[in-house]
Order: C-alpha cells, then sequence, then structure tokens
C-alpha cells in the first residue's frame, strides 16, 4: 500500500486547489522556508485523524483554515483528500483503491469520509492503526522530532519498542479480559448477596406451620377484643359528640344573649352620651349666661361705688352747710355785747384738736375706698381667669370624653374584626393566643419563642394583596417560631391540650437562594418578597416564601412568563400558576381581606395604644383645671368678703367724719366762725349775717335735692344688682345642677361602658368555649374517621345503625375462653361497660397482638409454594457460584498468558531493534557501537530503556557528551531500527536531514533506499542530495497573495 494522491483546498496556505501524484518511491518535496512544505506533513496527518492539534502546529481546529490576506478572502473549510494503492489488500477493505477526506469548518466540526462515504473519527483511527499507521508510531517524523527520541526518558523509549512490537492489541485484549474478571468477581457477589437474602427464607419454612396456628390463635383473640375496644371507643366517640353539639348550643344561646345585652346597652349608651352632649351645650350657654351677669353686676358694683362716694361727699356738703347755717343764726341772736370779744382760746384748741381728727378720717376714707377699688379689680381679674378655667376645664372634660368615646369606639371594631378572624375559615390568632397563654404561664418553665403569626410579620400593599393570599397559599395559617425547640414546645402544649394543629415556620431553620431577579417587561409587575415590607430579621422568611414568585397583571403574561420556566407565577386577581400542569384560582381563591383586615387590626391596636395613654393626662388635666377653679372661688369669696369688711369700715369712718364735723361746726357757731370760701372770719350781728344765711340755706336746698336724686339711683342701681345677683345665684345652682346631672351621666356611661365590657369579654370566653370545643369536635371527627378506617382495616363491618357487626357468637366455648382469660387479665368487670382503663389495657393488648402478627409474618397459602421456589433458586445460584469462580480462574490464565505474550513480544522487538540499531549506528557513523539496554526495576513491564554508544575512535559515552551532529546521526539510527523492524507502509520525514552534512546524507539516503523497499518515503527537505536522490519532486512556492502552490519538478532539471 501507498499514498498515490494528496488534494488540499483551503487547508492552512493552499487556499487553492492543489494536488500532489506519488509513486510507491521516495518523493521530496522542497521550497523556500515559510513557502508551507511544512503544511503538506501536515495535511496528511491531519487527514489519516490527527486528535492533537498541536501536532498540526495550530491552537484550534479554525486555524487550519485559511484565514486570508490582504489581497485574498479568508476561507470557511479546509478540505484534504489523500487516495491509496490498496492493490495489495494491506487495508482491510475490498478495493483496489481507498480515499479518504476529512472536512473542517470555522464553528469547530470536522466531516470524515472512506470512498465518498461518511464515517466517524473513530472509524479513520483504527482503519490506521490497522495500516500499522496509528498517530502514536514514527510514520509521521515532524521537524525537531528525531532530536528527540533520543532525548526521550527511558520509559517513553519503551513505548518507542511497544509500538514497533505491535502489542498493543495484547494490550487491549488484558484490558478488556480485566475488565470481564472484575464483572465476574461482581457477579458473585451479587449471587451471593442474593445467597444471603434467600437462606433465612428457606430456615422460614421449617418454622411455617408452628407460625400458622400461633397466627391463627391470635387472630381470633384480636378479632374478639377489638370488637369491645372499638364498641366502646364508638360509643365514647358518640357521646362526646353530642356532648359538644348540647355545649355549644348553650354557649350560642348566651353568645346571642350577651350580644343582645351588647346592643341594648350600647343603644342606651348612645342615648345618655347624646343627652350628656346635650347636657354639656346647655351647661356651655349658662356658664356664658353666668359670665354675662357677673360682667354686669361688677359693672353695676363699680356705678354704686361711684354713686355712694358721690353721696358721702354730698352729705359731708350738706352737714357743712347745716353747721354753718345753725352757727349764723346763733350769731345773729347772740347777747355779746358791741366791740365785747370772747375768749376764743379753748374753743380753738379743741377745734384744731378736732380738725387732725377730721384730716386724719379723710385719709382713712381715701385709703379705704383705694382698698375697694383694688379688691374691686382683684375680683374682677380673678373672675375673669376664673371664666377662662371654666372654659379649659369644659374643653379637658370634653376630650377625655372624646378619648374615652373614641377608644370604646375602637374596642368595638376590634372586637368586630376579632370576631370576623373567629368566623373566617383561615384563622390563626385563636392558636397563637393560646400559644401566647403558654408563654405568659408563670408556672411553666421552658418556653418557646413565638415569633407571631405570618400574616402579622409582612405589611402588603392594599393592590398586591389578592396576589400575596394566593403565593403564600397553604402558609396563611402558619405562625412563626425561632427553632426546633420552639416548635416541639409548641405541639406538645396543643397536643396536651387537645387545641388542635397549626403549621409553624422555623426562622433559624430557613435557607434559600437570593430572590429571582427579572427585566422588567410589558404586564410584569416585580418579585412577590420585593413588593411587601417585612422587618430585616424576617427577610429571609419572606424570601424563602415569595423569592421565586413573580406579580404580573394579567393572565396572558403569566403564561408567557411561566413557560419561560423562571418560577411560579400570581396574577394582580389573585391566579396562581406553579407549573405547567397546576394553576390555583377562582373567585374564592384569595378574599384580599386577610392582610387588610390585619393592617387594620394593628392601626386600630397602635391607636388604641395610643388613646389609651392619653387618658391619664386628660385626667390630671381635668383634675388641675378643677383645682385651680376651687382656687379662684375661694379667691373671689375672700375678696367679696374683703370688699364687705371694707365697705364697714368706710361707713365706720363717715360716721366718725359726719361726728367730727357736728363737733367743729358747734365750736365754730360758739365762737362766730363761719367757714367761707376756705377764709376764715368773724362777722357782726349784722345785715351780712342774714345774707350768708340766705346764701347757706339756698346753697343747702340745692345740695339735698342733688342727694335725693343720688339716693335714688342708688337705690335703682341696688335693687338692679340684686335682681341680677338673684337671677346669677339661679343660674349658678342651675350650672350645679346641670354639672350634677353631667356627673350622673357620666357615672351611668361607665356603667355600661363597664356593662359592655363585661359583655364583650362574656362574648370573647364563649366563643374562645366554642373554639376550643369546635377543635375538639374536630379531633372527635378526626378520631371517629380514624377508627372507622382502623375498623375497615380489621375487616369489621358497620351495621346501619352505626353499631359494629359481631363476627363471633358468644356462647362458642373458645370465645368464652378468651374473654374470660382478658377479663382477668385487664381487671373487666363488665364486657358491655368498659372503662378507661379497661380501654388502656385492650389497646395495649392488642397492639401488642399486632406486633406478635408481624412479627409472625404473611402466612399466605401460596407461600409454601414461593418458599419451595425460594430453595431452588438458592441450589442454582450455589452452582452458579462455582461456574463463574471457574470462570474467573480461565481468565485469570488467560491475562497470564497475555502477559507473557506482550512480555515476550517485548523482549523479542526490543532485540530486533537493539540488533538494527547497532547495524544502523555503525553505517551512520562509519563504524563504532551502540546499544539498547533495559533498566532494571521490580515490575518488568515500567522497565526503562537506556541508549549506550561508542563512536568510532571514542570511548562508550553517554548522550549527553555527543555532539550536535553524533546525536542526530545517533537517533536516524534508532528511527530507521524502528522502521526496519515494524515498517510503517507510508513514511512522512520533515526535514530531518537538516543537521547533516553531505557525507552523513548520503549514508541517511542509503538506509532510506533500502528501508524504501518496504516503506514510501515523502521526504521534506533543503538538501539538494536528497533531492536528487528522490524519484520524484514537488516544489511549494509563496505567491504574492500568500498562498502555496504546487510546482512539480523533473529531476535532470534541477541536476542541470
Amino acid at each position: 500500500m501507498y499514498l498515490r494522491k494528496l488534494s488540499l483546498h483551503g487547508f492552512k496556505a493552499f487556499a487553492s486547489p492543489q494536488e500532489f501524484d506519488f509513486t510507491s518511491g521516495t518523493t521530496a518535496i522542497i521550497g523556500p522556508n515559510g513557502s508551507g512544505k511544512s503544511n503538506v506533513a501536515d495535511a496528511i496527518r491531519w487527514v489519516f485523524g490527527e486528535q492533537s492539534n498541536k501536532n498540526i502546529r495550530a491552537k484550534k481546529t479554525e486555524d487550519v483554515i485559511f484565514m486570508g490576506s490582504d489581497s485574498r478572502r479568508s476561507m470557511g473549510i479546509a478540505e484534504v483528500t489523500v487516495v491509496l494503492d490498496n492493490a495489495d489488500k494491506w487495508l482491510p477493505l475490498d478495493y483496489a483503491e481507498v480515499s479518504i477526506t476529512r472536512r473542517a469548518h470555522r464553528s469547530g466540526d470536522n466531516e470524515y469520509f472512506i470512498n465518498d462515504n461518511k464515517v466517524r473519527q473513530g472509524d479513520i483511527l483504527a482503519l490506521m492503526s490497522q495500516a500499522n499507521m496509528s498517530q502514536n508510531s514514527y510514520a509521521f517524523v515532524s521537524q525537531g522530532l528525531a532530536d528527540r527520541i533520543i532525548e526521550l526518558k527511558p520509559l517513553d523509549r519503551r513505548i518507542l519498542i511497544e509500538e514497533a512490537a505491535n502489542i498493543d492489541q495484547f494490550r487491549k485484549d488484558l484490558v478488556i479480559t480485566k475488565r470481564r474478571i472484575d464483572e465476574t468477581r461482581e457477579n458473585i457477589l451479587k449471587v451471593d448477596l442474593i445467597l444471603k437474602e434467600l437462606k433465612p427464607r428457606v430456615k422460614f419454612y421449617e418454622r411455617f406451620q408452628k407460625k400458622t396456628i400461633k397466627f391463627n390463635e391470635l387472630t381470633k383473640e384480636i378479632t374478639i377484643l377489638l370488637f369491645y375496644l372499638y364498641d366502646a371507643k364508638l360509643k365514647t366517640l358518640n357521646e362526646q359528640k353530642i356532648n359538644f353539639n348540647d355545649a355549644l348550643i348553650k354557649n350560642n344561646k348566651e353568645i346571642v344573649n350577651n350580644r343582645n345585652n351588647l346592643e341594648n346597652n350600647s343603644k342606651e349608651l348612645s342615648s345618655i352620651e347624646l343627652k350628656l352632649s346635650e347636657l354639656s351645650v346647655t351647661k356651655q350657654n349658662i356658664q356664658t349666661e353666668i359670665d354675662q351677669e357677673t360682667s354686669e353686676i361688677n359693672k353695676l358694683d363699680k356705678d354704686i361705688a361711684i354713686a355712694n362716694q358721690k353721696n358721702s361727699d354730698l352729705k359731708r356738703q350738706n352737714g357743712s352747710l347745716t353747721d354753718d347755717l345753725d352757727n349764723l343764726t346763733k350769731l345773729q341772736s347772740s347777747n355779746v355785747p358791741e366791740g365785747e370779744i370772747a375768749d376764743t382760746t379753748v374753743a380753738n384748741d379743741q377745734i384744731n384738736e378736732l380738725t387732725i381728727e377730721k384730716n386724719k378720717l379723710i385719709d382713712a376714707i381715701d385709703a379705704n375706698e383705694i382698698q375697694i377699688n383694688n379688691l374691686i379689680q382683684k375680683r374682677n381679674v380673678s373672675q375673669q381667669n376664673l371664666d377662662k378655667e371654666f372654659d379649659s376645664y369644659d374643653e379637658a372634660k370634653d376630650n377625655l370624653f372624646n378619648c374615652e368615646k373614641l377608644i370604646r369606639e375602637i374596642e368595638l371594631e376590634i372586637s368586630l374584626l376579632d370576631q370576623y378572624y373567629k368566623e373566617a375559615p383561615i384563622n390563626n390568632d385563636n392558636i397563637n393566643n393560646l400559644l401566647n397563654q403558654f408563654v405568659n404561664d408563670p408556672s411553666v418553665t421552658s418556653k418557646p419563642n413565638i415569633l407571631g403569626p405570618l400574616t402579622r410579620l409582612i405589611q402588603v400593599p392594599d393592590k398586591y394583596e389578592h396576589a400575596i393570599e394566593s403565593a403564600l397559599i397553604g402558609f396563611l395559617n402558619s405562625i412563626v417560631v425561632s427553632n426546633a425547640n420552639d416548635a416541639e414546645l409548641c405541639f406538645k402544649y396543643l397536643k396536651n391540650h387537645d387545641f388542635g394543629s397549626v403549621k409553624l415556620l422555623l426562622l433559624d431553620h430557613i435557607s434559600t437562594a437570593p430572590p429571582l431577579t427579572i427585566i422588567r417587561e410589558k404586564g410584569v409587575i416585580g418579585i412577590a418578597s420585593k413588593l411587601v415590607s417585612v422587618d430585616q430579621k424576617y427577610q429571609k422568611l419572606v424570601d424563602a416564601l415569595l423569592g421565586q414568585t413573580i406579580i404580573v397583571e394579567d393572565l396572558s403574561t403569566a403564561k408567557s412568563i411561566l413557560s419561560r420556566g423562571i418560577g411560579q407565577v400570581v396574577t394582580l386577581d389573585g391566579t396562581l400558576l406553579v407549573n405547567d400542569f397546576i394553576y390555583y384560582g377562582g373567585s374564592a381563591q384569595s378574599s384580599g381581606k386577610h392582610f387588610s383586615i390585619q393592617s387594620r387590626l394593628d392601626d386600630l391596636q397602635e391607636r388604641l395604644s395610643t388613646e389609651t395613654e392619653k387618658i391619664p393626662q386628660l385626667k390630671t388635666n381635668v383634675v388641675k383645671n378643677d383645682k385651680v377653679i376651687d382656687e379662684l372661688r375661694k379667691i373671689i369669696t375672700n375678696t367679696e368678703h374683703d370688699m364687705s369688711r371694707y365697705d364697714s369700715e368706710r361707713k365706720s369712718l363717715n360716721n366718725a367724719l359726719s361726728k367730727v364735723n357736728d363737733n367743729i361746726s358747734t365750736l365754730n357757731a360758739s365762737l362766730g366762725i363761719i367757714e367761707n370760701g376756705g377764709l376764715i372770719s368773724i362777722v357782726d350781728n349784722s345785715e351780712t349775717a342774714n345774707q350768708l344765711i340766705n346764701e347757706k340755706t339756698s346753697e343747702l336746698k340745692s345740695i339735698e335735692i342733688e342727694l335725693n336724686e343720688n339716693e335714688s339711683i342708688i337705690q335703682t342701681l341696688i335693687q338692679k344688682s340684686d335682681l341680677i345677683k338673684n337671677n346669677k345665684q339661679s343660674l349658678l345652682s342651675r350650672h350645679q345642677e346641670i354639672s350634677n346631672n353631667i356627673l350622673d351621666h357620666e357615672k351611668k356611661i361607665a356603667g355600661f361602658m363597664q356593662s359592655i365590657k363585661t359583655a364583650e369579654k362574656q362574648i370573647q370566653l364563649f366563643e374562645n368555649s366554642n373554639f376550643q370545643i369546635k377543635t375538639k369536635q374536630e379531633q372527635n371527627t378526626f378520631e371517629f374517621n380514624t377508627l372507622l378506617e382502623k375498623i375497615k382495616q380489621d375487616s369489621f363491618s358497620i351495621n346501619e345503625d352505626g353499631s359494629i357487626a359481631q363476627q363471633f357468637s358468644n356462647l362458642d366455648e373458645d370465645t368464652l375462653d378468651v374473654m374470660n382469660k382478658y377479663k382477668v387479665k385487664c381487671s373487666i368487670d363488665s364486657w358491655s361497660e368498659l372503662t378507661s382503663l379497661n380501654l388502656d389495657s385492650l389497646n395495649t393488648v392488642t397492639n401488642d397482638m399486632r406486633v406478635q402478627i408481624l412479627k409472625l409474618g404473611s402466612l399466605d397459602q401460596e407461600i409454601e409454594a414461593d418458599l419451595i421456589n425460594d430453595k431452588n433458586r438458592y441450589d442454582q445460584l450455589i452452582e452458579q457460584t462455582g461456574d463463574l469462580i471457574n470462570s474467573e480462574e480461565e481468565l485469570q490464565a488467560v491475562i497470564k498468558k497475555l502477559e507473557f505474550s506482550i512480555s515476550e513480544k517485548f523482549t523479542e522487538t526490543f532485540e530486533l531493534v537493539n540488533d538494527k540499531f547497532n547495524h544502523y549506528f555503525r553505517q551512520v557513523f562509519d563504524g563504532g557501537n551502540a546499544e539498547l539496554k533495559m533498566i532494571s526495576a521490580e515490575n518488568k513491564t515500567e522497565q526503562g530503556i537506556e541508549i549506550i554508544v561508542k563512536p568510532p575512535g571514542k570511548r562508550l559515552s553517554n548522550l549527553a557528551a555527543l555532539s550536535g551532529g553524533e546525536r542526530s546521526m545517533t537517533s536516524v539510527a534508532l528511527m530507521f531500527a524502528l522502521m526496519s523492524v515494524n515498517p510503517s507502509p507510508i513514511c512522512v520525514l520533515d526535514e530531518i536531514d537538516a543537521a547533516l552534512d553531505d557525507a552523513n546524507v548520503k549514508r541517511f539516503l542509503r538506509i532510506l533506499n533500502e528501508l524504501s523497499q518496504n516503506s514510501q518515503f515523502i521526504v521534506i527537505t533543503h538538501n539538494r542530495i536528497t533531492v536528487q536522490d528522490a524519484e520524484t519532486v514537488y516544489g511549494i512556492s509563496m505567491e504574492q497573495d500568500a498562498t502555496s502552490t504546487v510546482l512539480s519538478l523533473k529531476i535532470k532539471d534541477l541536476v542541470n
């Protein structure tokens, strides 16, 4: 077999189609450096199935395709075809010619063809291996490979010998044989396991008859005992059911009564609050009138004080004028002789003393007037402050009343919302409240950390409520706790108190991937976990529950998103798409109220807490204002008392002043002194005295008229003041009466509020009782259904009246024996009236019987035949185990034989190669010796090969001591030795003569011609001697467009 034709198109620099026609002899390929000569060797190696890009000087498949140049486009496909002359049937194919094609695409895909039929790469490699042209052999000697052969490690040189020995197939057979041994051993283990499994069943056959008798005995006894046990339990559950129903009816009646009371009290409360509001308005109006009357009284008191002052002045003038008239009259009728002057010393002294006393009295009266005016001003200011305090007091009372009213309204709304929760199908508050009772129980030492219902930990915007409720379906009724220990405590408490079941979420045990990340697009709102609000410590929980859920606007968008397989999708109206075959939806799927009611409850609780905190301060404000009002009232009372005292004092001073004036007038009269216009003169008994008397008399009449008019004004003012004061007193009495009525109404409101709270508390208690009863009812129903299932499982039937059908006769002796036996064992007085202790004992006994029956195993009538089959199978497997052991021994013998063949073949080939190596070494060196020597090792298959050479005229030396030329010639000798022992039909040599001088090239060519009798050589070279020696020569040139072109040359042209 030899390579007859090589075609290239698009392979590396061979952009245009190029062809080489070879003869069976030696072909030389020449050309300048970089022209693409080595690409020919790469192409032949590549088409024969080369798997390593490195071996053909490429990094990836795309590198073998023409990359283009400045003047020529790149190509998309590289294709190489070789045509092999197979006339000698070297290849195991029924063709005289065999074409092999390999085609590469820029995508990295490769196609392979044999005679234009598409095949796999493995088919090409297998064919080349059979032709002794394996990719790992020396059929392709690239640039520098000859030198590298001699530099190989000892173990790597061994591989070259093994390739020359063609022991690869032996090694493959060895691997296959060892694999078969492993499979045989595995089968032995499997058979052994089956035998171990069957052995107990074979032994079981021997005990079968004994178990059958015991099984029948236990079955009869347990049938009798279960009948009485189930019958008693059914009766107990039915009685419980009746009692629960009666208790519910009773509680519901109490709830209705309390709700009626609550409604009536609420109506009465509303009526009283309305009356209280009306009374408050009336009180405010009366207070306004009192303030107006007080202002009017203050004004009248001031006018009366002014009139009294004027009256006092007029009276003083009147007294003085009267005294003057009396003195003038006395003077006129005096008998003092004319020209005689009376002794006035004593009288003047008395007048002076009285005048001093008079001035003191006048000063005291003026001071008294100032005090009275100050007190009037103080009373007016205090009254104004009192009016303001009354306003503040009323405002404080109103604020307190409104706050208490708001608290009642909030509590009522909370009660209604709580009632909704109790009646709603999804409810976790009661369970949560029960668990909180457990936490707050002082007698409990180990308490769980209950964080609260899931729905109270998440805040959901109104527009997403339907979507979030649907996304959390199955978790809305969950309660969050810290860890597994907390969950265990909660479950134990609920179970011990028959409070039903609950789903708990363990915060510390949650592990989740981060929430989804999606691109915003039309109709997509976002990831559910990012659209709700939650405390940071619960974010991990929310991510776990909602992090893989996408909220969208409508169903069509949901379907589109779901098809991408990102996560589950929910629409705004609550339609949940879990996957392609699970949808949740419909009008009742999500109420949309759960989170809104929860949010409302939270708001109300917060408002209730806020308003309740205000009550103490509001009450303090009322008490404070009331205290200030009392103090101001005391101030006004004390001030009016002081005003009355100073008024009495003023009257006493005016009386004393009148007496002093009378005394002074008497003394003046005796002296004949007249006060007139501030002048004091002594007059004679003459006409002047008469004139003065007339003037004084006229003046006195005017003063008396003015005094009478002023007295009339004072009386009118006093009457008006008294009338207003009486009216004020009436208003004050009315004000006090209304205040008392307000207090009475407030007491009634407090009473009704207490009644309402009592009714609400009673309703809550009865509703909690109902919840517990319903929980127990559910437990009763569950136990009843479970019991029915057990009854059916134990093959009992139920009569029409709900009782269990009896499957045995009480008169049967065996039955009586069983009943008597367990009557004593379980301390039963009467089988028709079993106690709870009897039931516990029967339950324990029947459970023990079940365990015994289970231990006995199945006693099917066909089991004997099955056991016989198992025994036969057991014997067959014993025999099969022997066969497998024999097979393993045979395979071990085959392995030894293969290992011997490998060793023998290797040794034989090694000796031949060693002999040829020395032969060719002597030829290329024209003398000397060379030897391949095995390096000793414990495992012969791991023995490396050492090269020992002795060039002519030199001592034995290692390879490192050789010159470059000597090393190259040594490598050539070893390579030729390998080729001669196991010749490859086609050998491609790439510039292996580059380091040889002319003499060595000639020696190289002599050996090459000798080997060419069995192999076709394609030599890529620059050496003229090598070219001249070739039968066919091809030249490679590099064109201006950077592509390689093939030229066929004649030897005589090269020689000339």
